[in-house]
């Protein structure tokens, strides 16, 4: 995979993360929670887990394009699974909504979700890890991998950490970003 896909899907990262934390402000600000298309809305929650969908794949390729610069089979591991986990989420969501037989997997979706940004913060320790021991990656991003790990890891445990993920992941996607833009 070439490391401009992994700037790319960076940047789509970024963007879809946004979206969505918005998208989780106006239903938690309208009741809701999990695909409860009965309380939100349908249009809305299909929003949510299709960005799902798209975050999932950004990791997926994130995760193969930084394993290139900085190494680390582990890592790339980690990241595919953070990305599927985040894509089967999406996709579980989306039938919970449109398919009857699956509405009540909707409530797994979340957990999955959680499990997915626990698995990024993994990822992004490892690639850091490993960046301080290769030293493709610069110091401040390494210590930020790490740190990425402590509410992503907390947050299927403690929900609210998601915001401290969400925060920390928006500064790594930029800064895994501009690393393999420099890269080429």
């Amino acid at each position: 995979m070439k490391k401009s896909y992994g700037v790319w899907a960076s940047w789509l990262n970024i963007a879809s993360s946004f979206a969505a934390f918005g998208i989780g402000m106006i239903i938690i600000g309208k009741g809701g929670s999990g695909a409860d298309a009965a309380v939100v809305g349908a249009p809305l929650l299909t929003g949510s887990e299709m960005l799902k969908l798209v975050i999932g794949l950004c990791l997926i390729t994130q995760a193969a394009a930084l394993a290139k610069l900085s190494g680390g089979r582990g890592a790339r591991a980690v990241g595919f699974i953070a990305g599927l986990a985040m894509f089967v989420a999406g996709a579980l969501g989306l039938a919970a909504v449109w398919l009857p037989a699956f509405h009540r997997a909707g409530s797994a979706v979340n957990m999955i979700a959680l499990c997915g940004v626990a698995a990024t913060g993994l990822w992004a320790a490892l690639s850091g890890l490993a960046g301080f021991r290769d030293t493709h990656l610069p110091t401040w991003l390494c210590i930020l991998g790490v740190l990425f790990a402590i509410p992503s890891l907390a947050a299927p445990f403690m929900p609210p950490m998601a915001l401290g993920a969400f925060i920390i992941g928006i500064i790594w996607n930029f800064g895994v970003g501009i690393c393999l833009s420099r890269a080429g």
